[in-house]
């Protein structure tokens, strides 16, 4: 499957994600740190970690040395809802 169909497939697993995996995915997408997440909704960076890899799961998306799960991150907030 090509980036944009990976990617767009996820787009239409966004509405199975809560409001707190949409809040940590939107930090990913902006390009915060783990650290800074954790700071930020008030959990360790370890948790942050294992909450990303299930919400990647969820996206069906797969992060690789290829693609950063970031890049991935913006690319499915952006299909899924524009430009808002």
């Amino acid at each position: 499957m090509s980036l944009d169909q990976t990617y767009a497939a996820a787009t239409t697993r966004v509405g199975r994600l809560d409001h707190r995996d949409l809040r940590t995915l939107r930090l990913i997408a902006l390009g915060h740190t783990e650290e800074s997440i954790a700071a930020r909704v008030g959990t360790s960076r370890e948790a942050v970690v294992r909450h990303s890899r299930d919400i990647f799961s969820a996206l069906d998306l797969t992060p690789s040395a290829d693609v950063d799960g970031r890049l991935l991150a913006v690319l499915t907030l952006r299909q899924a809802w524009g430009d808002r």
